[in-house]
């Protein structure tokens, strides 16, 4: 039997057992009063209790999720940086900040850029009314939940949720897809397959996070097919004797952080270097 069917049988049984108890007059009666109503008040308390515990971690998950499958993080290489102008090279490095990447960028693009998408075409109508009507949801939502426990109580919780999601999920992007040796190519050189497996790293998680995250360290299997489930994910990664695929944990991950610019003769990524800071003072 499916869920929602299950869901719609357990309403249905609840009401008639209910409805029948009270025609029964037994409401009020010891046995209901002492024994079965204490129970299911237990059993219900620890359901709600249960539902709210998690509610966070899913909204943390969908919006990590959500912000890891927005698109490529703008990169530069040291020949088209240094090319720039100094206005250029300052806004690049402000961009590239961890500051601005974990925490301005994703705020900035789901709290205003999802809501008011201006690169699209007006043509796209249907996509506007959908974006319109989104927004009325969640203004209403918002006014109602702001209103019933209090704006200081609702952004107290929403608005870190938002943040700490937003910033993980640009993370997980960065560390798949920014460490020293990638694989970047131009033109007919680009070669597919290895773009999958050398430009995109197995970000090795813990069996926790990994189910949280919906098995996303698994990303070059997602570039190799992006037509295998999510579940299946870990299973091709095991059965699969991938060559070239560079692995992370947590602890290897945070060295991704440095990782600014495209070195096209070294075929490696690289941090920004002194003599760059400097020529760029000079320039």
């Amino acid at each position: 039997m499916k869920l929602y069917n299950k869901i719609f049988v357990g309403l249905v049984l609840g009401t008639v057992v209910g409805a029948g108890v009270n025609a029964a007059g037994l409401g009020d009666g010891p046995a209901w009063t002492e024994g079965v109503l204490p129970v299911l008040n237990f059993v219900g308390r620890a359901f709600v209790r249960l539902i709210t515990m998690i509610v966070i971690p899913l909204v943390v998950a969908s919006l990590m999720l959500g912000v890891a499958s927005l698109g490529d993080i703008r990169t530069l290489t040291v020949a088209e940086y240094r090319a720039s102008s100094r206005w250029m090279r300052f806004c690049y490095r402000f961009y590239r900040s961890m500051p601005v990447m974990l925490g301005l960028g994703p705020i900035c693009q789901f709290v205003f850029k999802h809501r008011l998408p201006v690169g699209m075409p007006w043509k796209w109508r249907r996509a506007w009314r959908s974006v319109a009507i989104n927004n009325l949801a969640l203004c209403a939502l918002i006014a109602l939940v702001g209103s019933t426990l209090g704006w200081t109580v609702f952004l107290a919780v929403h608005a870190p949720v938002v943040a700490i999601a937003g910033a993980l999920g640009v993370w997980l992007f960065y560390v798949q897809h920014c460490y020293e040796h990638g694989y970047w190519e131009r033109g007919p050189r680009w070669d597919a397959r290895r773009a999958a497996l050398e430009g995109s790293s197995f970000y090795d998680l813990t069996p926790v996070l990994r189910w949280i995250t919906c098995n996303i360290g698994y990303h070059h299997i997602h570039h190799l097919s992006a037509r295998i489930p999510n579940y299946h994910l870990r299973a091709a990664h095991e059965a699969l004797p991938l060559a070239g695929v560079r692995r992370f944990d947590l602890r290897g991950s945070l060295a991704c952080a440095r990782m600014k610019l495209w070195d096209e003769g070294l075929g490696r990524m690289v941090d920004f270097p002194r003599r760059m800071a400097h020529s760029m003072s000079r320039a």
